[in-house]
């Protein structure tokens, strides 16, 4: 029960395991997952009077916990929660998880410390029956999100990657701000500086100026992000605001607001203050090349940021249009699928597995209403194939081919219509006894066959433990799918009457006749009927999972597309305001080239070429910038590369307008000044 403490998990409904429970493992008592509440109770307000069978024991339901707990870095992928007692007999100490929470007094050097002397103490009490020996054996302290094996997404990566571009397009244009703003305070720094004030005083008046602002923005900032973190809730997004999330908005702040000011202050306090005495107008004006070089390279960073955000929502963008294009090949609304997972201590061989399968198939085909029923080892859409090498004759055992393998009933293919290109199906003469058999996909036989007829050739498995020789019969057409990524290369496969390993998990789809509904109840007890014990999930039509499927990133996609607009409108904004600032510096230029004779239209010419070019260079930067960051993007981008043509073009276009428009409207004011009141007021 201590775990509940631990990492302060949240229920929504019920209680925790009390201490009698988890000594007591008969009390017979589980936790479910939000998921499973949802799937297989329909969020019933009563699910607490409800009960689960599992391992043929029952089991009361007595808590449903928060969402997305059973994602976290503890309970990774569980849907099902039981109380235990470490020390029960029975159960396998070599493979049993300890989770703790550090104090904070207490390193983690001297926490590992502290197992390393419980380990010479207890080792052999630990260790009786693991089959490890001492050597081999110790007690080590890792955070729960840095397990063994544990992986980084790719997803996660560029999740975090854009907080950090939206806070350097800030920081870019607030830089560029503050120095335009410093730079015209230099009459008063040459007053203080003649008066006794030195550089360094000055500097960390500014810092502190900018420090302030980057604080006071931060908690305007905060309060709208806590708005945004509930909106995202109803999304269907995780978003937690809490304590955690404000302190570190706060250091963010300050630091930014360290960094952003100590550019502009120590370019603006830089050089001779003697000449800003004499003559404030022209000081205001002046800084020379590197003043305007500095301020160009902001308004290339932010352009460039801007760029990386706006195709990533492009890209986003154009993955939900084609997720929206997904034609399975079949009329989805005609299938049901029911999944049961199959007991191999009930099971234990090949033929068992087979003949279970092989009874479910026929009593679902006898109902009234059912066209056809099949199965699978993976889902129907979104799928998940086992990932598996194979050899070839003559090859190494691990010369690196690879596949997706799928154990199906002879008629699963034909059942959703997909096409055979050469070759034949699996039959229901492939089963035990007979040759072992193989149908492969075009990717399968183009990538590994790519001069040879496939048909005929072996490859080499091992499924269930011995190898196998399977002998390729057919070669059907690739199956677009709606998972991960759209296309999954290599497929190959097996009948479930000839190859039925232990981790096959058995989904039936069942083709319903055109105009049958419901019949769910009817199907899950006709599975159930052959054996009650096996656990099954609940009855999902096919089109529910494609619309899942399709609406897997769709909150994500509204963040981001926010995001990216806001990026665009905060680089577009320095771009006006940098511009801006140059034609209000550079009036009286301006004024002495029109009295000179100097035509409007060559002005206007001026003012954007300079201001567009480097527009133009941010653009060009941040596109190459782009193609690395959207590489990352992994399950957000489908069906599309992440250097899509049509996605670049559009955000090139869309940026370069808006730069071009940011740049137009100064020029447009500049040229619209009269030129003796430009030359009289300057």
């Amino acid at each position: 029960e201590g775990i509940f403490d631990v990492i302060d998990i949240p229920l929504q409904r019920g209680r925790p395991f009390s201490s009698e429970e988890v000594r007591d493992e008969a009390q017979g008592v589980v936790i479910i997952s939000d998921e499973i509440w949802g799937d297989l109770f329909n969020r019933s307000p009563s699910v607490l009077e409800y009960e689960l069978t599992l391992d043929k024991r029952v089991h009361r339901i007595i808590g449903v916990m928060a969402p997305g707990m059973e994602s976290n870095a503890v309970f990774y992928g569980n849907d099902i929660w039981l109380p235990g007692n470490y020390f029960s007999p029975g159960k396998d100490k070599a493979y049993t998880r300890i989770v703790g929470r550090r104090k904070p007094t207490v390193s983690s050097q001297q926490l590992d410390s502290e197992l390393a002397a419980l380990m010479a103490s207890l080792g052999e009490e630990l260790i009786h029956g693991s089959g490890f020996g001492n050597e081999e054996t110790s007690l080590v302290a890792l955070r729960a999100d840095q397990l063994p094996g544990a992986q980084v997404d790719e997803e996660v990566v560029f999740g975090l990657s854009i907080p950090f571009l939206v806070l350097g397009i800030a920081a870019f244009n607030v830089a560029n701000i503050l120095l335009a703003r410093m730079l015209n305070r230099r009459h008063e720094f040459a007053v203080r500086f003649s008066l006794g004030a030195n550089r360094w005083r000055i500097i960390r008046q500014l810092i502190i100026e900018s420090t302030v602002l980057a604080l006071l923005a931060a908690l305007i900032g905060m309060v709208f992000a806590y708005g945004v973190a509930q909106w995202a809730r109803v999304s269907g997004l995780e978003a937690e605001f809490g304590p955690k999330v404000f302190l570190g908005t706060t250091l963010f702040a300050l630091l930014a607001g360290i960094v952003v000011g100590w550019l502009p202050a120590v370019r603006a306090t830089r050089g001779d203050f003697s000449s800003d005495l004499k003559d404030a107008a022209v000081a205001a004006a002046g800084g020379g090349l590197s003043k305007h070089r500095l301020r160009n390279f902001l308004v290339v960073g932010q352009v460039g940021m801007a760029t990386v955000l706006c195709v990533a929502a492009g890209l986003m963008l154009r993955s939900q249009v084609e997720k929206r294009k997904f034609e399975p090949g079949f009329n989805p609304s005609q299938f049901r699928r029911i999944t049961a997972t199959v007991d191999a201590e009930q099971y234990p061989n090949a033929a068992d597995r087979a003949l279970y399968n092989q009874s479910v198939l026929e009593r679902v085909a006898g109902i009234p209403g059912v066209e056809a029923v099949g199965m699978a080892s993976d889902r129907v859409v979104d799928r998940y194939p086992f990932h598996m090498g194979f050899t070839m004759p003559g090859e190494d055992q691990y010369s690196g081919s690879a596949m997706g393998l799928t154990v199906v009933s002879p008629n699963y293919l034909s059942m959703l219509d997909v096409p055979l290109l050469r070759g034949r199906f699996l039959e229901p003469g492939d089963r035990l006894g007979s040759p072992d058999v193989v149908v492969v996909n075009e990717a399968f036989a183009a990538r590994y066959f790519p001069r040879d007829e496939a048909i005929g050739e072996e490859i080499g498995v091992r499924i269930g433990g011995e190898p196998v020789w399977l002998t390729i019969v057919g070669v059907v057409a690739d199956r677009v799918n709606l998972g991960r990524k759209r296309d999954l290369g290599p497929e190959a496969y097996v009948s479930v009457a000839q190859v039925a390993p232990e981790w096959v998990s058995s989904s039936f789809l069942v083709k319903m006749s055109p105009g049958v509904n419901g019949m769910s109840e009817r199907i899950r007890e006709s599975v159930q009927a052959v054996n009650v014990d096996l656990p099954l999930g609940p009855v999902i039509p096919v089109s529910r999972s494609i619309e899942r499927a399709m609406e897997a990133n769709l909150a994500g996609l509204r963040v981001m597309t926010g995001i990216g607009v806001f990026g665009l409108a905060i680089a577009m904004l320095g771009i006006y305001g940098v511009v801006g600032y140059s034609v209000t510096e550079r009036r009286r230029e301006f004024g002495i080239r029109m009295a000179l004779g100097c035509s409007k239209g060559g002005i206007l010419q001026l003012i954007f070429r300079q201001g567009f070019s480097f527009a133009l260079v941010g653009l060009g930067i941040g596109l190459v910038l782009a193609l690395g960051i959207t590489l990352s993007m992994g399950d957000f981008v489908y069906g599309i590369r992440p250097f899509d043509v049509p996605t670049y073009s559009v955000v090139f276009f869309v940026l370069a307008v808006a730069a071009g428009l940011a740049t137009l409207i100064p020029g447009i004011r500049a040229v619209r000044i009269d030129p003796s009141w430009s030359l009289r007021h300057e």
